[in-house]
C-alpha cells in the first residue's frame, strides 16, 4: 500500500547516529522511497546516505514539524506516490508488525475507501515519568494485558499521532495539508480534525505495534506530565488554545481546557515559575491569533512561517 515514508529529523545525532539510522532501516525496505526532511542547522547528508533508498531534504533551520511534513508530502506527490507513512526519528518497527500493518491497512481500505488514514498501536518506551507513576503502571500492567486481549483488531477513531500514520496524499492535498502556523504540538490532531470534518475516516489497528520514544522526562516522585522545555510548553498551550477556538467539539471531548488548567497547576506545584511565563505567553498569543515560530521578542502582528 505505502510506497513512500516521510521521516522528520531534528538533531538526529543527539539521539545517536546508529539509532537514527537503525530506526529508519526497520521500515525503509517496505517502501520505495524514504524522504528525510531535516530541520537541523547542520548538514546530516552523510548520515542520510546510509539509507540506500532515501532522499535527503535539509532546511538548515528548524521550520517546525508541520512545514517539514508538508515538504515531505509534496516531494512524494511530485514523485508520483499515492500513499505515505509519516514517522518521527525516534520511532521504529519490528518487521512482523510493519508487514502486517501495511497488509491490514490495505485490506481495510479495499473494504471502505473512505478510510484515508491509518495508525498502529503505539508502544511508548518511556511513558512513566514519576515514581508514583511507575507503581501505578506495575499495578495496572496485568489489567491492561487482559484488556488488550479483548480489544477489537481495529477501530475507527478521530485523531492519531503523526508517527506511524499512513495517509492518502490526495486527501492531504484536499484538506490543505498540515497547518504551518502551529509549528509543533497538535499539528497531527489538527490535521485529523479537519480530515474527519471532511467526511474521511481514520482507523487504528491495535494488533500492530510501533515503538515510540517521546523525549526524555525528568523523573520525579509525583507525576510530572509537562516536563518539556520552555518553548515547547509555549507551543503546547498556544496550540491547545487554537483547538479550543477552532474545534470546540473536539476540544470538549478531549478536555483541552482542563489540560491547560492542569499545566498551570503543575507549574505552580513544581515551582517552575519561569515555565509559567511561557504558559501565559502561549495563552496570550492564542487569544490574539499570533502563530508561527516562537520568538522571545515578538512583534505585535502575527508571525507567520
Amino acid at each position: 500500500m505505502i510506497s513512500a515514508a516521510i521521516v522528520i529529523w531534528y538533531n538526529p545525532k543527539t539521539l545517536g547516529e546508529a539509532i537514527s539510522i537503525k530506526n529508519i532501516l526497520t521500515y525503509s525496505d517496505f517502501c520505495k522511497k524514504v524522504y528525510i526532511i531535516d530541520n537541523s542547522i547542520e548538514d546530516n547528508s552523510k548520515l542520510a546516505d546510509q539509507i540506500p533508498n532515501s532522499r535527503y531534504i535539509p532546511n538548515f533551520e528548524n521550520l517546525g514539524i508541520a512545514r517539514a511534513l508538508n515538504q515531505g508530502c509534496e516531494a512524494a506527490v511530485n514523485d508520483g506516490h499515492i500513499w505515505a507513512m509519516t514517522m518521527d526519528q525516534d520511532s521504529s518497527w519490528d518487521s512482523k508488525y510493519i508487514s502486517e500493518y501495511i497488509n491490514e491497512a490495505t485490506r481495510i481500505y479495499h473494504i471502505d475507501n473512505s478510510t484515508q488514514s491509518f495508525s498502529p498501536n503505539t508502544v511508548h518506551q518511556n511513558e512513566v515519568h514519576s515514581i508514583l507513576g511507575t507503581i501505578k503502571h506495575n499495578l495496572l500492567k496485568k489489567r491492561r494485558a487482559e484488556k488488550k486481549d479483548n480489544e477489537n483488531e481495529f477501530e475507527y477513531i478521530d485523531r492519531v499521532i503523526s508517527s506511524g500514520n499512513i495517509i492518502n496524499l490526495e486527501m492531504w492535498k484536499t484538506i490543505g495539508g498540515f497547518n504551518n502556523e502551529l509549528f509543533i504540538n497538535d499539528v497531527d490532531y489538527d490535521f485529523c480534525y479537519r480530515l474527519t470534518q471532511k467526511g474521511y475516516k481514520i482507523v487504528k489497528i491495535h494488533k500492530c505495534n510501533m515503538n515510540h520514544v517521546e523525549g526524555e522526562p525528568r523523573k520525579t516522585f509525583f507525576p510530572h506530565a509537562f516536563w518539556y522545555h520552555k518553548e515547547r510548553i509555549y507551543y503546547l498551550v498556544r496550540n491547545k488554545y487554537y483547538i479550543l477556538k477552532n474545534y470546540p467539539q473536539f476540544a470538549k471531548k478531549y478536555k483541552y481546557k482542563q489540560t491547560i488548567k492542569r499545566i498551570i497547576f503543575e507549574k505552580f506545584f513544581f515551582l517552575e515559575f519561569d515555565d509559567l511565563t511561557y504558559v501565559l505567553k502561549g495563552i496570550s498569543d492564542g487569544r490574539h491569533n499570533i502563530y508561527g515560530k516562537f520568538y522571545k521578542e515578538k512583534k505585535n502582528n502575527s508571525v507567520k512561517e
